[in-house]
């Protein structure tokens, strides 16, 4: 079993912690992308973070839209405090 990885997320104001090494996590993310969830830390893709939170959000009761897509057009940012750096993962407001 993979060790435990939390993301915080900023989801319409609310900032949430969410566990996203779940067996329900994990299960559902292989399942969509259908590599194992080694990849979630060997190749972290800003879709695979965000789908894996998604999935996390929706099991810990944190209420998000049913398709994920939706959940993407509401521009969470998710920020790994296990980054030494803490920077968000996908800092998106300002400027580009």
């Amino acid at each position: 079993m993979a060790d435990q990885v939390t993301m915080l997320m900023k989801y319409e104001g609310q900032d949430y912690e969410l566990d996203v090494t779940t067996l329900a996590v994990m299960t559902q993310w292989e399942e969509h992308f259908d590599r194992s969830f080694g990849s979630f830390s060997d190749d972290p893709r800003i879709t695979y973070i965000a789908y894996a939170s998604w999935c996390a959000a929706k099991s810990q009761g944190v209420k998000v839209p049913a398709k994920f897509s939706e959940f993407c057009l509401a521009n969470p940012t998710f920020i790994n405090p296990d980054n030494d750096e803490g920077a968000e993962t996908n800092p998106t407001t300002g400027a580009q």
